[in-house]
């Protein structure tokens, strides 16, 4: 599980743009594979994860047969995302930079009768970013849902971590998501209906002794996600 996510929805009109989840709520996702989640449009939380039982629940964010991007799909939470949009019908186009574990999500999914196709991607490259856009367009002729999940944590004081290493984990944890939500906006826009998902994490609220670079990485996911409300 990660940090509650700020999400962006965008449907029925052109400035239709907007937090589907409040920033400060504290809400949690649970992605894992092992756990049974409802099939109401709205997923009750506090059995499941044994948090807060006073937060309110995470409303679905997908339907059967739209198209989602998934980054950082080879494994972890990406794979789990993976494998719980397939259970909702959605047509996924997965990237990743590992060949062999993103292709071993892919197979998974594509085996037991859903449809994911894989692209090994370094999105912290606009070149790549695009090729990604474009593959999903290909393949599928649509793009609904964008879930930003990608990303590197560095477990080193700031006095361990350098200042070339930290813009790398910049780009992959950050400047990929900016990348890749600038391309889609303006698609979904034009379908009037969008769903980005930033992962972000809870160091970005309280902070991480060994690991601040991932830390701020996160909390500046989170103020790129807040500006995007006012797109």
């Amino acid at each position: 599980t990660g940090r509650a996510l700020v999400v962006i929805e965008l449907e029925g009109g052109n400035d239709a743009l907007n937090t589907v989840i409040p920033y400060d709520s504290g809400l949690y996702y649970d992605f894992r594979p092992n756990i049974a989640i409802p099939q109401e449009d709205v997923l009750p939380i506090d059995k499941r994860l044994g948090f807060n039982p006073n937060l309110a629940p995470i409303k679905r964010l997908w339907d059967e047969g739209k198209v989602a991007i998934v980054t950082g799909a080879g494994s972890g939470i990406g794979r789990g995302i993976s494998r719980r949009f397939n259970q909702e019908g959605a047509r996924l186009l997965l990237a990743d930079w590992s060949e062999d574990s993103l292709q071993a999500t892919a197979n998974e999914i594509n085996n037991v009768g859903g449809q994911a196709k894989a692209v090994v991607a370094d999105i912290s490259k606009k070149a790549d970013v695009d090729a990604l856009v474009t593959a999903a367009l290909s393949a599928y002729g649509d793009l609904d849902i964008m879930i930003n999940n990608v990303g590197l944590r560095d477990r080193r004081s700031i006095e361990e971590i350098d200042g070339p290493e930290f813009q790398a984990l910049l780009q992959v944890n950050l400047t990929s998501a900016f990348l890749l939500c600038r391309e889609v906006v303006e698609l979904m826009r034009v379908r009037q209906w969008g769903r980005i998902v930033n992962m972000s994490a809870l160091g970005s609220a309280v902070g991480l002794k060994l690991s601040p670079s991932y830390a701020a990485s996160k909390g500046a996911l989170e103020s790129l996600t807040l500006s995007l409300i006012h797109i």
